[in-house]
């Protein structure tokens, strides 16, 4: 059973369908776009809280896994003409529909999500460390294997040296490294 707001939202709604329809069947452009554009206001509210309720369903890492995007888009879509009937009150009547409708058939909703950004900038951030640090820790790992490989149990300490090395470069400093025992003066 409906509301007495429902059942005005339903006439409000169909009048402004109405409308339009007649509108455009005249070739009257504008009162067409006016009384849609009325009549579809409700679609970006609808379309933002099927994102979210969709969102709820997946991690907070979903920005970095592009492979779940697309599942993303069909869960959006499927959670769309809940929302609008939501907002218009049409209940199982439909007055939105997809691509592809016909008079007879309301085709669903696609959605095909190219981005997906979090609102937190600090999550980019915090990834974008964690992903540094692992480049870092494996292009480490691949620099001890090809020294094992040329100096075998001493690659540590060779590594160390060439460290040293680049360090006093870096610093444009003029270092004297002793490499086994020291010079001696008489």
């Amino acid at each position: 059973m409906y509301d007495l707001d429902q059942l005005r939202r339903n006439v409000r709604v169909m009048d402004l369908l109405t409308r339009s329809y007649e509108a455009h069947s005249r070739g009257d452009r504008a009162v067409f776009e006016s009384a849609f554009g009325e009549a579809i206001e409700i679609m970006p509210r609808a379309i933002d809280n099927a994102t979210r309720d969709a969102m709820a369903s997946y991690g907070p890492d979903l920005w970095t896994e592009q492979g779940e995007w697309s599942a993303f888009g069909n869960k959006i879509a499927s959670y769309l003409p809940a929302e609008i009937a939501k907002l218009d009150g049409s209940g199982s009547l439909q007055y939105f529909c997809g691509p592809g409708s016909t008079e007879t058939r309301c085709a669903p909703f696609t959605f095909i999500v190219s981005s997906v950004r979090p609102v937190d900038t600090s999550i980019i951030s915090a990834y974008n460390q964690q992903v540094t640090a692992t480049y870092q820790q494996q292009a480490a790992a691949a620099r001890l294997k090809a020294a094992e490989g040329v100096y075998g149990s001493d690659a540590n300490y060779f590594l160390g040296m060439e460290d040293l090395v680049n360090t006093c470069q870096a610093s444009h400093v003029e270092c004297n490294i002793y490499v086994g025992n020291p010079p001696t003066h008489p």
